[in-house]
């Protein structure tokens, strides 16, 4: 039996597949699938996450002083879904019925919270807002009061809440009577 000896090391050769135009087109349109792609693939999944339901529980007067005072409002924010979500933030507008401006509603107070409130699923979770506002933006309403008729309200605004899908914002809008 004879025992071949290894022979000197040659340098391998790297084989690489031809590259043409057609193949960087197909590259360049499976990135653009992608990057494009998957963001519609999120937002049509979002029949999947039904938008947290905000209503006013109460709203009572905190401070009044000369020009301004606030309001400490207490929203219920429900979710629907089966799992949980984490409000981020939320924009709202306190606005009071109003017949003598254009659109009926006179801004009263808005502003942003941010703290973060983790609402676990089919669950409701209370939020304190404290919502300051100017004397001089309800002057109007002065005469309604004064007759003592009640103040019908709202508050709107969007809510931004982050689930398993990451963050959606959800608008809302909730109505009742300050009854004078």
């Amino acid at each position: 039996m004879r025992v071949r000896e290894p022979g000197p090391l040659r340098p391998v050769q790297k084989v690489s597949a031809p590259t043409n135009g057609a193949s960087r087109v197909r590259s360049v349109i499976l990135v653009l699938l992608v990057l494009t792609g998957l963001p519609a693939v999120t937002q049509s999944c979002a029949f999947l996450y039904s938008r947290p339901q905000v209503r006013i529980l109460n709203v009572e007067v905190r401070n009044l002083g000369f020009t301004s005072g606030s309001l400490d409002v207490v929203v219920e924010v429900t979710n629907p879904n089966r799992f949980g979500v984490e409000l981020r933030s939320m924009r709202y507008r306190l606005e009071l019925e109003d017949p003598q401006i254009d659109d009926g509603w006179l801004s009263l107070a808005s502003g942003e919270a941010n703290e973060r409130v983790s609402v676990p699923g089919r669950e409701m979770q209370e939020v304190s807002l404290n919502l300051p506002f100017q004397y001089g933006s309800i002057g109007s309403l002065l005469r309604i009061v004064l007759d003592g008729d009640d103040l019908q309200y709202r508050v709107r605004g969007d809510l931004t809440a982050r689930g398993p899908l990451g963050n959606m914002d959800f608008p809302f809008e909730s109505r009742g009577t300050f009854e004078l």
